[in-house]
């Protein structure tokens, strides 16, 4: 059985935590569709929870690139793309940008820790696995 993750941080506008989601997808999920996919949904969850006012960072520039371009398709990519331009109509003050890789080591060690859960969770208290990465940030 294939499995991948995804996991994603949200933070205030200083910078600080605020909560964390991890998912662990079955079947097969590319790299992109992955990515797109915690992007959505990050932004459904926010959404729900009444954040207006989010800059979306990932280090996946063709995801970035495919919002910012899109298209139309019929592939599971170019659904998911259009479902996230399709919030970001809904919510003016939503962005999405592309940032280093680098600078997006939280969400990619949230994905890891989330292949030995057995399905989405969503803290709103710091995870060990995170804090020593958020703290440096904050410096």
């Amino acid at each position: 059985m294939n499995k991948s993750s995804t996991g994603w941080c949200f933070r205030n506008a200083r910078g600080h935590f605020v909560m964390v989601e991890t998912t662990l997808l079955y079947g097969n999920c590319s790299i992109v569709e992955g990515e797109s996919l915690a992007l959505f949904q990050a932004m459904k969850a926010l959404t729900q929870s009444g954040i207006s006012n989010v800059i979306f960072e990932t280090d996946f520039k063709s995801v970035v690139d495919a919002i910012t371009h899109f298209r139309g398709g019929s592939s599971e990519f170019s659904s998911l793309i259009s479902h996230i331009t399709n919030i970001l109509s809904c919510n003016p003050n939503f962005t999405v940008k592309f940032i280093k890789r680098q600078a997006n080591m939280i969400a990619h060690i949230l994905a890891r820790t989330a292949v030995s859960w057995p399905r989405r969770y969503t803290f709103e208290s710091l995870l060990l696995c995170i804090t020593t990465l958020l703290n440096n940030e904050m410096i």
